[in-house]
């Protein structure tokens, strides 16, 4: 990476840095540091625990983001401390905005490592979710799976024969809508992170992790299909739905037409 000379820091950017000086901002730093502090210990508890959370791995994979960004700031912060220190240095009567710039500096590069460490305890805590997830026998009941392709044949079918759905089965399938809504986000969310998590964490290993990346792909496709089979069952379930609104509707006109007639 190309270095830009001391002798090319303007007299803004000068003014900015002397900024890092003025009062409040080692308060600012220390909660900073207190925050990145907490982080890793959780981190810590974290990797301790034999099974995470969802919202636990949610947590690992924002914080990581957040961590990269800010080691890539102050990296590159302290980078410009130096160089206006080197020329603040040159001048006479500068003493004290050098030493101070000298502690912002180090300062920067402490919360530096202290973003990367916490980039290095996120990802090994994704990564140990992964191992388990690739390991998973299974994500979803099979039996259950067969309950609900069972169901869709079944209302697909009544259908087809001319079953015209009751208010009471039209309740009972508004139930199981319910309780299935969501589900084919919840798959499809997983297979993406399933794949995205064998191309940034283990692609790059493929000699020594070719197993785990196959292991990963497969579970992926397995999360697919679920979200396939779900989505076929809502279909079946709103068209059977429909087909009850429909038939209800039909009664409902034909009642307030005889209404009409007997008032007329």
């Amino acid at each position: 990476m190309a270095i830009t000379p001391a002798y090319c820091v303007d007299e803004e950017e000068l003014t900015s840095l002397k900024s890092l000086l003025e009062e409040g901002n080692d308060e600012i730093d220390q909660d900073i540091a207190d925050a990145m502090r907490r982080h890793l210990s959780r981190a810590a508890e974290l990797q301790d625990m034999e099974i995470l959370l969802p919202e636990e791995v949610e947590w690992a994979t924002g914080l990581e983001g957040t961590a990269r960004q800010m080691a890539r700031e102050m990296g590159e912060l302290a980078a410009d401390i130096r160089r206006g220190v080197a020329v603040l240095a040159l001048r006479p009567g500068e003493d004290a905005a050098v030493e101070g710039l000298e502690r912002q500096g180090a300062l920067a590069d402490a919360r530096r490592a202290d973003a990367e460490a916490l980039v290095d305890a996120t990802r090994r805590l994704q990564e140990k979710d992964l191992r388990r997830l690739a390991a998973a026998e299974h994500r979803v009941d099979p039996a259950w799976l067969v309950v609900v392709k069972g169901m869709a044949e079944y209302l697909d079918s009544a259908l087809g024969d001319g079953h015209a759905p009751t208010p009471e089965e039209v309740a009972l399938v508004a139930v199981m809508e319910g309780r299935v809504k969501g589900a084919d986000g919840s798959m499809a969310r997983l297979a993406g992170r399933l794949r995205r998590g064998a191309a940034e964490f283990f692609a790059a290993r493929l000699g020594e992790e070719e197993a785990l990346v196959g292991a990963l792909l497969r579970q992926a496709d397995r999360a697919d299909a679920v979200r396939a089979t779900v989505e076929a069952f809502m279909d079946s379930l709103r068209r059977f739905r429909d087909a009850g609104s429909s038939e209800t509707a039909k009664v409902t006109t034909g009642a307030d037409n005889e209404c009409q007639d007997m008032i007329l």
